[in-house]
């Protein structure tokens, strides 16, 4: 098939930060073999929602395209939002950028298990559903 893939890698299924031991989840990239693979990242849920920032990685020609239509329809990216970031994955370095996204993804865990057990004991008995796992 001749389709083009965006999206997010998966979160992890531990409860805690501590027990954080699973082996990085393998890339969409490493399994492209003609450059179909496209990957948009947002900062929004990571570190703020109001930064509304974040980044596209896929095929040169595709985001040139996309680099252009952001020019024409984007009037002025925010100079504070993307200085305010530079700063603070500056003054973490590598590591505490993979705590923070770790400790993020475990919140986001945590939220869809409440909200599974409350769909879970009311809608049991009137519907169906695979439990996300991303």
């Amino acid at each position: 098939y001749r389709f083009l893939h965006y999206g997010t890698d998966p979160h992890p299924k531990e409860t805690d930060i501590s027990d954080w031991n699973r082996p990085d989840s393998r890339s969409l990239f490493s399994m492209d073999t003609e450059g179909r693979v496209m990957r948009f990242d947002s900062l929004s849920k990571i570190l703020s929602s109001g930064l509304r920032l974040g980044c596209v990685t896929g095929p040169t020609a595709l985001v040139d395209r996309i680099n252009l239509h952001t020019q024409a329809s984007n009037l002025h990216p925010s100079g504070v939002s993307q200085a305010l970031c530079a700063k603070l994955l500056h003054h973490w370095g590598q590591d505490g950028w993979e705590r923070h996204v770790k400790k993020v993804a475990l919140y986001y865990m945590k939220r869809r298990d409440v909200f599974e057990a409350l769909a879970r004991k009311y809608l049991s008995a009137y519907a169906e559903w695979t439990t996300p796992s991303a």
